[in-house]
């Protein structure tokens, strides 16, 4: 599933409820952090086709990031059927966002985007190792 992007607050309110569990990343396109981040969220969502994905630019979006409480960029929050999860991931941490997505999908799965996290590299430099 294709990760959306989201701009408005109603928008994201009818995705949560046509979705049961979705996960929302907050970015900016200026921010290096950001950037690191996004090869590891958009393998996550190409992993996970049940969960719903959703980019919000904070730029764009400012309604939607105040009422959502972020406060640093990127930001990861999930949501299961309508309500966040206690579960969020601040900054670039690549690591802790796949070890969150493991606990929000109950799954052990090793990935492609487990091994860059825990490695540090850039997808790409891992895909082409394999």
């Amino acid at each position: 599933m294709a990760i959306s992007t989201v701009a408005e607050k109603a928008d994201f309110e009818q995705i949560l409820i046509e979705h049961t569990k979705v996960v929302a990343g907050f970015f900016v396109s200026w921010c290096a952090a950001c950037k690191t981040m996004t090869p590891v969220y958009t393998q996550l969502a190409q992993e996970n086709p049940d969960i719903k994905f959703v980019y919000v630019d904070i730029d764009n979006s400012l309604v939607l990031s105040h009422s959502c409480g972020i406060t640093a960029m990127p930001t990861f929050k999930f949501y299961d059927n309508r309500n966040k999860t206690q579960r969020e991931v601040i900054g670039a941490k690549k690591a802790e966002l796949v070890a969150e997505m493991a606990k929000f999908t109950k799954s052990a799965t090793v990935t492609t985007a487990v091994i860059a996290a825990q490695a540090e590299k850039p997808l790409s430099a891992v895909v082409a190792n394999s």
